[in-house]
């Protein structure tokens, strides 16, 4: 499942304007632009533009609550959080938990959409004065904190059945945000994945077997989970000096950065590119100091949405541009 799944959500990329649609996003309101083009019938954020079929997502609903909160838009807000109690929260043996789609085979949630939704209901409680919002944060997090352990980490994912729920043996390292430590401050066991993971060759591993404890080394890299990986370990204060280096010498000889690289080699896979890949770039490289190529990459990015937005432009994409323009 949960392969598939990022397959699915974290790379769904932006060809590069081979198709764009007329309409320039940035001459409306972003809410108001998600709201005509990526709400389904049901009131839920589907993956793609004006696909009524589309998957919903825990991970578009978490980045949407997320936009909503940070610019006050209460009523959007609300509606989302009734979404989530009627729609996506399922109740398990664990506990209350966020199913990762709306379907019927759904029956497990993912780490980091529960802890982005979290997130964003302890600040829209704080913001909107709603203390029942950071109450039902708090009972998404307690069914992960006790249950969704392996060897003493958190791990990816919680599946379950009628009678019983499993915890994941993997931990995805990108999933550890400074979000996940604000909520998990006790989760030192995952803190120290990201502070003794090998590196270096520039590039992270970003899995690893809590059950085997082996470090997962896939030949092809994905940069979104490079480089929040890097922002993860940026936000605790390490430095990752290699992959920094390598990633202002991609952009400086290629004007771009791709979506999958090689990782033995430094060659990207294919040439599309990723609103979100940006985005990431950006706050990374601005964490870093490194503010004449983070904004040279913001320029890029305003350049990709000032043109139209590209056909199929997957709402996790469009979601990180908006968040980049609110650093």
């Amino acid at each position: 499942m949960n392969r598939l799944k990022r397959g699915l959500l974290l790379f769904v990329l932006l060809p590069l304007l081979a198709s764009c649609a007329e309409e320039d996003v940035s001459e409306e309101p972003a809410f108001a632009y998600v709201e005509s083009h990526y709400r389904m019938n049901d009131g839920t954020v589907g993956a793609y533009p004006d696909d009524r079929q589309a998957p919903r997502l825990s991970e578009s609903l978490g980045q949407y609550l997320e936009y909503l909160v940070s610019v006050g838009e209460q009523a959007l807000y609300e509606e989302q959080v009734k979404r989530l109690e009627d729609e996506f929260l399922a109740d398990t043996p664990a506990g209350p938990a966020v199913r990762w789609e709306l379907n019927e085979g759904a029956s497990a949630n993912a780490l980091i959409d529960d802890v982005r939704i979290a997130a964003a209901l302890r600040d829209g409680a704080e913001k909107f004065k709603k203390p029942a919002y950071g109450e039902l944060a708090e009972r998404i997090l307690l069914t992960i904190r006790t249950n969704q352990l392996n060897d003493g980490v958190i791990t990816d994912f919680l599946s379950w059945d009628e009678k019983q729920a499993h915890a994941a043996e993997t931990v995805t390292l990108s999933y550890l945000t400074p979000d996940f430590f604000s909520l998990f401050p006790d989760a030192e066991a995952n803190r120290k994945l990201l502070e003794d993971m090998p590196g270096g060759d520039p590039f992270f591993p970003e899995t690893y077997q809590a059950a085997s404890a082996e470090w997962v080394l896939k030949p092809e890299i994905h940069m979104v989970d490079q480089l929040l990986i890097a922002n993860n370990r940026s936000a605790l204060g390490i430095d990752s000096p290699e992959f920094k280096e390598w990633l202002i010498r991609e952009w400086s000889e290629n004007g771009r950065l791709s979506g999958r690289y090689v990782r033995e080699s430094g060659k990207p896979v294919e040439g599309y590119e990723a609103l979100s890949v940006y985005a990431l770039a950006v706050e990374y490289l601005e964490s870093e100091e490194e503010k004449e190529t983070a904004s040279e990459i913001r320029s890029h990015a305003d350049r990709i949405v000032g043109e139209g937005p590209p056909s199929g432009l997957h709402v996790f994409d469009y979601l990180y541009y908006l968040r980049m323009n609110r650093l």
